[in-house]
């Protein structure tokens, strides 16, 4: 499961695919900036049960069909496809629950990264940290979002399509170089200007 908090900024896309960006209000408080990324799922759980329910109900009548005329090898290659089509929706469906949440506040810039059930966190300094995009490695791949420092980049925003990649650059840069106010107990300076 994503994390949940309220105010969250959700930006929707199938990798490379859509074009527009979408969500709730950007949270800029004095508490910080959080951004929760995350594939498009276009269907539900149950949508995707129902599917799968009607799709298997389907497929079996019509080899059904033919098993009564005498073709019983229609059966095991309907099963296959049932097998396969199943495999397919537990794939996307996996893949839909990674996510990115870049949290900036005063001091630090944090990322977590669910990536294939797997959840990764990374912190940096918010005075050292970088946001880069770097184009493709080839001609048709599309750019590369990076937050690091120190010669330790993370990539963010895979599920973003190239231009939503670019307005969440853009959108990091703002809360990175905008005045703060440091905690009591930092010696750090009072602004975050190059």
């Amino acid at each position: 499961m994503s994390p949940d908090f309220e105010n969250q900024t959700v930006h929707d896309g199938a990798a490379g695919r859509a074009t527009t960006i979408t969500g709730t209000a950007i949270e800029d408080a004095v508490d910080g900036f959080r951004v929760l990324i995350r594939p498009n799922r276009s269907l539900t759980p149950i949508s995707m049960l129902m599917f799968m329910g009607g799709f298997s109900i389907l497929t079996l009548s019509i080899a059904i069909v033919f098993v009564m005329q005498g073709y019983w090898l229609v059966l095991p290659f309907a099963g296959l496809e049932i097998l396969f089509v199943a495999f397919a929706f537990w794939y996307v469906n996996r893949k839909g629950e990674d996510y990115d949440l870049v949290a900036v506040d005063n001091d630090s810039v944090s990322i977590t990264q669910r990536v294939d059930g797997q959840e990764r966190s990374y912190e940096f300094d918010r005075h050292w940290a970088r946001v880069s995009l770097t184009p493709g490695e080839r001609r048709m791949h599309s750019c590369r979002l990076y937050i690091g420092s120190h010669g330790k980049n993370v990539e963010i925003a895979r599920a973003l399509p190239e231009e939503g990649r670019e307005e969440l650059r853009r959108q990091l840069n703002t809360v990175l170089n905008k005045h703060y106010t440091p905690r009591a107990d930092s010696n750090l300076p009072a602004s975050n200007t190059v």
